[in-house]
């Protein structure tokens, strides 16, 4: 009996995860960051990727349709803000928790690495052991990257809204550095095969975890998120 009853109640929660009276999820990403999202083309606001794939798949257990859109990655974390926009999967800082509720398992861990092309940095780079070490060489990341601006606060840092301007810039010598995942890495290999990866184990947190995080305002959104965790398994770790 008792065997029963636990059968009952565990399909009584189980089938409550998927009761949410919601038509439409807007979930917005950044437009270049790939492979995980992306978009056609800086003027396209259509998101590609791994991110916004797993989304709409795991908001479809709990029957909620997902409408994916991507921008700059500032401008997506602001819409989230004003309630223009309903979710993302980014990292749980304070500054996010204000105003977004997260769900407590993690969906992504990605590893951040320094990616360099300049021949002469061969052998200066196994002299660096510490971050104070960086404070010499410059450094390109996106705006809004919430890792770079905790771990890297002193170092000189160059931020552009779209990564392939950092690119460019090391083309051009007008950077040592640019960070990214290695996913990121591989693609700037295909077309630069100078390009080599830097590990920066000397950074306690050297990898940048995302969760899925839905706006404060958003009906329903403890309960969303809630029933998400059930779901959540960890996707990816590099």
């Amino acid at each position: 009996m008792k065997f029963f009853m636990k059968f009952f109640i565990c399909f009584l929660f189980l089938t409550s995860l998927n009761t949410f009276a919601i038509e439409q999820i807007v979930f917005v990403y950044f437009n270049d960051f790939p492979p995980y999202s992306f978009s056609s083309s800086p003027q396209q606001k259509d998101a590609k990727g791994i991110f916004p794939e797993y989304i709409k798949n795991i908001f479809s257990k709990i029957n909620i349709k997902v409408l994916n859109e991507s921008y700059p990655w500032e401008t997506a974390q602001l819409m989230v803000k004003k309630g223009e926009a309903d979710g993302y999967i980014t990292s749980p800082i304070d500054d996010r928790r204000e105003y977004a509720y997260f769900t407590k398992n993690v969906s992504f861990i990605v590893k951040n690495f320094l990616v360099y092309t300049n021949k002469n940095l061969d052998l200066q780079i196994k002299k660096i052991k510490k971050i104070d070490d960086l404070k010499k060489y410059r450094i390109c990341d996106y705006k809004g990257d919430s890792w770079s601006q905790k771990n890297l606060q002193d170092i000189y840092l160059v931020t552009v809204t779209r990564r392939m301007e950092c690119i460019e810039k090391l083309k051009k010598n007008n950077i040592d550095f640019l960070i990214a995942n290695i996913g990121f890495y591989n693609l700037i290999k295909r077309e630069n095969k100078e390009a080599k990866i830097f590990d920066i184990p000397f950074i306690n947190k050297s990898s940048t975890h995302f969760h899925i995080g839905i706006r404060k305002s958003y009906p329903q959104a403890e309960s969303i998120i809630e029933s998400l965790n059930h779901y959540i398994s960890l996707e990816s770790i590099e």
